[in-house]
C-alpha cells in the first residue's frame, strides 16, 4: 500500500497564562497539541483518564481525543498545535471541535481530522512524555512559539522544520522499530479507522488489516464486527461514501476524480454503491445539497 505522506506543519504556537482557576468544557482536536508546563499545577483529562501536570511536564494530545485541561490556580504552559500528515481536504480553520463527537464517525469532520500516530502499528505514545533529554524538546517548543509571533513565510518554514524535529524526537522515543506489534492492539482496534482514513483511496482488504494486526481473517472480522457493529467491508464502504458526500458539496470534482479520491474502481462502481447506500445518485445529491466552503 502507498505510504502516508508525513509533512509536519505548525498551525499555532504560543504561551497560555491562566491567572485563576479554570475548568473549561471538553473538546476534540483536529490536529496534535504538545504542551510544556512552565508554572502551576493542572490536570489533563483524555477520554476517561486524568493526568496530573506539574512544572516541567510534557504532554501530547492526539487528534479525536476527548480532552480538557483544568487548573486550580495560576497556570502557565507553552503549546504547539501541529499536523503530522499531509491532508488535502483540511478546510476547517480551527484546531478543536467543542462538541462530544467521534470525528472518525462524522462525515463532516472525518477528512479534516489528522490520523493518530497511535493508530499505526509499533507506535505507542503516552500522554505524558518522558525523554532522556528534555531541554532540547522544551527549547524547540519555545523557538516555535517565537516564530509564530513574527509570522512570515520564512518563519513558517523554520517553524515547520522545527516541528519535524519534534515529531522525529517523539517517534524515535516511542516507536518500537523491529519489534513485534503487541497482540493487545487487536482487542481495541483503535488504529483501524485511522488506517482506513489514511488509505481511503486505495484497495483495503480484510486480509491486509488482519495481517497488520497479527490475527487470522476470521478472528479479526469477529473482533471488528463486535467493536464497530459493521463488517470491515461495510465500514470501509461507508467511509468512502462519507468522503464522496463531502467532496460533492465542497468541490466540483468529476465522478472519475471522485472515484479515484475515494478508492472506487471507477465512476460506475461509485455511482452504484452511492445509490444503494443513499437512495440518490451522486449528481442528485450534489444538486440537492447546499454547497459549503
Amino acid at each position: 500500500m502507498t505510504r502516508v505522506p508525513l509533512v509536519p506543519h505548525m498551525r499555532k504556537a504560543s504561551v497560555a497564562k491562566r491567572k485563576t482557576a479554570l475548568h473549561p468544557p471538553g473538546r476534540r482536536l483536529l490536529d496534535y497539541q504538545l504542551i510544556h508546563v512552565e508554572e502551576g499545577n493542572g490536570t489533563l483529562c483524555i477520554n476517561e483518564r486524568c493526568y496530573s501536570l506539574r512544572p516541567g511536564h510534557l504532554a501530547l494530545i492526539q487528534p479525536n481525543e476527548w480532552n480538557s485541561l483544568h487548573s486550580d490556580g495560576p497556570f502557565r504552559f507553552a503549546f504547539v498545535h501541529f499536523d503530522v500528515f499531509f491532508q488535502q481536504f483540511r478546510s476547517h480553520p480551527d484546531s478543536a471541535i467543542h462538541i462530544d463527537l467521534d470525528l472518525n464517525l462524522s462525515s463532516e469532520f472525518a477528512r479534516m481530522t489528522q490520523p493518530r500516530l497511535n493508530g499505526f502499528p509499533q507506535v505507542n505514545i503516552p500522554v505524558i512524555l518522558q525523554f532522556a533529554k528534555t531541554v532540547p524538546i522544551v527549547n524547540t517548543i519555545n523557538q516555535i512559539a517565537g516564530l509564530w509571533l513574527r509570522y512570515n513565510p520564512l518563519a513558517q518554514l523554520e517553524a515547520d522544520q522545527l516541528t519535524s524535529t519534534l515529531v522525529l524526537s517523539i517517534l524515535r522515543e516511542f516507536m518500537s522499530i523491529g519489534k513485534e506489534v503487541p497482540r493487545s492492539m487487536g482487542l481495541s482496534l483503535e488504529w483501524v479507522p485511522t488506517y482506513i482514513q489514511a488509505h481511503i483511496n486505495e484497495p483495503i482488504t480484510v486480509a491486509d488489516l488482519a495481517e497488520l494486526n497479527g490475527y487470522s481473517v476470521s478472528h479479526f472480522s469477529q473482533l471488528f464486527r463486535h467493536r464497530y457493529g459493521l463488517s470491515v467491508h461495510q465500514f470501509v464502504l461507508e467511509s468512502r461514501i462519507s468522503l464522496v458526500k463531502k467532496l460533492l458539496v465542497t468541490t466540483r470534482l468529476s465522478l472519475v476524480d471522485l472515484a479515484s479520491a475515494s478508492g472506487f474502481a471507477n465512476r460506475y462502481h461509485l455511482s452504484k454503491a452511492f445509490k444503494k447506500l443513499t437512495g440518490r445518485t451522486p449528481t442528485e445529491f450534489r444538486d440537492n445539497e447546499p454547497p459549503t466552503k
